[in-house]
């Protein structure tokens, strides 16, 4: 009797506790090596009438002995995909391409890492704002040329080095929070990640990089968390909008959220997030763009787990005393 009872209730333990298991995806990864410019976005605080040297490294890894390259100056502008580029000449009427010293072809030696500086003027009067530049460079071979894995893609390819410039003045950033939500509403903690969406789009002149703090905190009190402390590796530039998607929690079960960003919420109680982005504008002055939400925390599916467990175990035992008592006649 006594191992008939172990028996029941270790399959009905086994099936609950079965539906809490999760498979995580292995990540792939992949190098590809070639013609190489680094860094591949620069940014430069400048002032009108100064000149500034600009510094890259270049290696030509691509079995290649001596790679000529030809090299132009275009512009670049906010592309179809988030966080892209299109790279395009400059128009008639602005081209600035004159503000870079550069030559119009270059010679590299194979597995030699190439120290390069160029210079860049601005003129005396430039208004303020920001200033786009992307130093191109063509690989260019003849027919006689051998191509192999490593070298047909870079010889077939533009490769591009963008330059950031920002004249200041009483120009600003102006970035501005769009379409900010904390969601779900309601939060059980063992089960739901708090997700943190929003939008920035730059108003100003200028291009911005997203930088402040998403918090978390009881307005009752004085406890304040820090969920996210935010310094993007993208630039946005102006009249263009990123969006961005965060997670938080430490769920029992299917957690999505990266390992930095795990953490313990609150097992109950009303909380306000608040998404904070700091920026400067041409005076100087520091300033910031707030949204805020409350969400509320209870753990209403880890009750609700417990009293369906509670349900189907008691259930499950006066079943089986009814069981019992039915043979035993």
């Amino acid at each position: 009797m006594r191992h008939r009872i172990v028996f029941f209730f270790g399959v009905m333990i086994f099936c609950i506790f079965g539906f809490y298991t999760s498979v995580s995806a292995q990540e792939l990864k992949y190098d590809v090596q070639g013609f190489t410019v680094s860094p591949s976005i620069q940014e430069i605080e400048a002032e009108a009438g100064r000149v500034y040297d600009i510094d890259y490294k270049i290696e030509n890894k691509t079995g290649i002995e001596n790679l000529k390259t030809k090299i132009t100056i275009e512009t670049f502008q906010e592309g179809s995909i988030q966080s892209s580029s299109n790279i395009v000449p400059f128009s008639e009427d602005k081209d600035i391409s004159f503000w870079l010293n550069v030559p119009e072809s270059q010679t590299f030696p194979a597995d030699q890492i190439v120290n390069q500086r160029y210079q860049l003027s601005i003129p005396e009067k430039t208004p303020s704002g920001a200033y786009f530049f992307a130093i191109v460079y063509e690989p260019l071979t003849n027919s006689e040329e051998a191509l192999t894995p490593a070298n047909s893609l870079v010889l077939k390819t533009r490769i591009a080095s963008l330059l950031f410039v920002n004249i200041g003045g009483d120009n600003s950033k102006q970035p501005t929070i769009q379409d900010f939500k904390a969601s779900p509403t309601w939060i059980d903690p063992f089960f739901d990640n708090l997700i943190v969406s929003y939008g920035v789009t730059v108003k100003g002149l200028s291009f911005y990089r997203p930088a402040g703090n998403i918090y978390l905190y009881d307005e009752s009190s004085d406890q304040i968390v820090t969920l996210n402390s935010i310094l993007s590796e993208s630039l946005i530039l102006p009249g263009a909008q990123r969006s961005y998607t965060d997670c938080y929690g430490e769920t029992i079960i299917n957690n999505t959220c990266a390992k930095e960003q795990r953490i313990q919420l609150p097992w109950i109680g009303k909380r306000t997030v608040e998404l904070r982005l700091d920026y400067t504008d041409g005076t100087g002055s520091p300033k910031s763009d707030v949204s805020k939400q409350e969400v509320i925390f209870f753990p209403y599916k880890m009750l609700l787990s417990i009293l369906a467990i509670s349900l189907v175990f008691g259930g499950g035992y006066f079943g089986y005393r009814i069981f019992v008592k039915k043979i035993n006649k």
